[in-house]
């Protein structure tokens, strides 16, 4: 079965992508090959693609003006309120700042677009951004993604945590090590846990050091995969016993799973007082598995 922390991840990264990336595919669109051999990372291609989508808002064909403005959110994380479904006059002033922007936006960098981009007012364009700064994989990008760590709105610094992660970033640990301690929503905490594990050893040693502030049991579940991959066998032991102490049942019996494949014999007396307490009849033969693994002769 696959562990807690992977699965958390994965819906994650599942959640972004069908927020932040989700592509159009219209059929007949003279626009979809380009779209299939321009990739992001080539900067002139990039800009040249930008020109034919603004260019092509205009379009009489509805499935191209919806293909060309949702490829362009995805390529510069902006929106600037255009419908495409819209009335003309409504099109034609959401193209007007489209191509405002342009005459500015083409003399810079794509990252300096996103970076802008976070300074939306619009919680979903400062998140979107946030993501794909962090999928491009550009290291200077990496200033305003910290800066959207402090945004005001979930979502966005969960989008900016996420980015961070996929750009391994270990200047960032001491940022990502206070909102898995101390931010005040779930997500985020358990975001930064993972993207602290993402960064590498130095992420690690900074999990290390804040494992007994954490404070639910999501993000717990998180850490004791990230410490158990780090070979922090102290850390583990505090995050799994923690877990034990819950009234929570599953977290009781990831722990005790965790505590046997891992033979950490320091929690044996922890469980051998737990065989005591428990009235659910899977825990209990859980506990005697466990034990057993540990070395405990069966009475």
């Amino acid at each position: 079965m696959k562990s807690v922390a992977l699965m958390i991840f994965f819906a994650f990264l599942g959640l972004a992508v069908g927020l932040f990336v989700g592509g159009y595919a219209c059929k007949g669109s003279p626009l979809q090959e380009e779209k299939k051999v321009n990739p992001v990372s080539d900067e002139k291609r990039l800009k040249d693609e930008i020109g034919v989508l603004i260019g092509g808002l205009t379009s009489a064909n509805i499935d191209e003006r919806i293909f060309c403005s949702k490829r362009l959110s995805e390529l510069t994380g902006l929106f600037f309120d255009y419908n495409p479904t819209a009335s003309e006059e409504e099109r034609n002033e959401g193209v007007r700042r489209w191509r405002i922007w342009w005459d500015k936006a083409k003399e810079r960098s794509p990252d300096e677009w996103l970076s802008d981009a976070l300074k939306d007012k619009n919680y979903h364009y400062r998140a979107q951004a946030a993501f794909i700064l962090g999928r491009r994989g550009q290291k200077s990008g990496i200033p305003a993604l910290k800066e959207a760590l402090k945004d005001d709105d979930m979502r966005v610094r969960e989008a900016a945590v996420f980015a961070l992660g996929m750009l391994n970033d270990e200047t960032s640990v001491s940022e990502l090590s206070e909102l898995a301690v101390n931010d005040l929503e779930p997500s985020v905490r358990i975001a930064a846990v993972n993207a602290l594990a993402a960064v590498g050893s130095k992420g690690w040693d900074s999990l290390s050091s804040i494992a007994d502030k954490l404070k639910d049991v999501p993000t717990l579940f998180v850490a004791a995969d990230a410490l158990g991959v780090s070979n922090n066998r102290e850390r583990l032991v505090v995050v799994l016993g923690r877990l034990l102490d819950t009234s929570d049942r599953v977290a009781v019996q990831f722990a005790l799973k965790r505590i046997g494949e891992r033979q950490i014999t320091e929690l044996k007396v922890r469980v051998k007082e737990l065989e005591n307490t428990v009235t659910d009849e899977t825990t209990k033969r859980l506990i005697e598995k466990t034990l057993e693994r540990l070395g405990e002769k069966k009475q």
